[in-house]
């Protein structure tokens, strides 16, 4: 019983830590307008916040281009 509780407790903090908050900033260009840039805060594990941030990427031809990507805390 002491094992599985062990176990239990190192995957919890094992997964736990994977987690952590990444910024997620996105620019956005428009001809004739200055750049706006917002950013996001995802709390997820690393690849699935680039995921998530890259996929809010957006490009209307010849309006606007948003492009997003993940920096460094």
């Amino acid at each position: 019983m002491k094992k599985v509780i062990l176990s239990l407790m190192v995957y919890i903090v094992l997964c736990t830590s994977c987690r952590k908050p990444h910024t997620c900033v996105c620019t956005t260009l428009q001809p004739n307008i200055n750049p706006v840039t917002n950013s996001v805060v995802i709390d997820n594990r690393e690849i699935k916040a680039f995921s998530i941030c890259t996929s809010m990427n957006l490009t209307i031809i010849n309006t606007a281009t948003t492009t997003c990507s993940i920096i460094e805390n």
